[in-house]
């Protein structure tokens, strides 16, 4: 018959291992709802990148400021140029969040947890 002493024992490494199983299940849970985010978000930059080439083929006052803009923004009276400027700023938005999230992608490549 076992002691006390020896039974706690036993339970002490059921547990720990309890405890690493656990661990390892929220590492894999942790990887898959990071890969998850990552594509979301690459999926909402690639999107906020092309509305404002949707809008253009949409609208063709939306194209027409666009390219008179692009060859001459001093052309444009003072409310085409707030409307091109933030179709701009749209698309230079999303520009940087896809960068954005390249770069977090290679930070996220060198986390020290990575290969664990």
């Amino acid at each position: 018959m076992l002691s006390w002493e020896a039974m706690a024992a036993i339970g002490e490494i059921a547990g720990a291992g309890g405890v690493l199983i656990t661990l390892g299940f929220l590492v894999s849970q942790l990887r898959q709802n990071t890969k998850a985010l990552k594509a979301e978000n690459f999926q909402n930059a690639a999107v906020m990148i092309h509305h404002p080439t949707t809008l253009m083929i949409q609208n063709a006052e939306v194209a027409d400021i666009h390219a008179r803009g692009n060859e001459n923004f001093e052309s444009l009276d003072r409310v085409d140029q707030d409307r091109y400027h933030y179709l701009m700023i749209q698309r230079v938005h999303a520009i940087e969040l896809l960068d954005y999230y390249d770069g977090l992608e290679s930070r996220l490549n060198h986390w020290p947890l990575r290969g664990a």
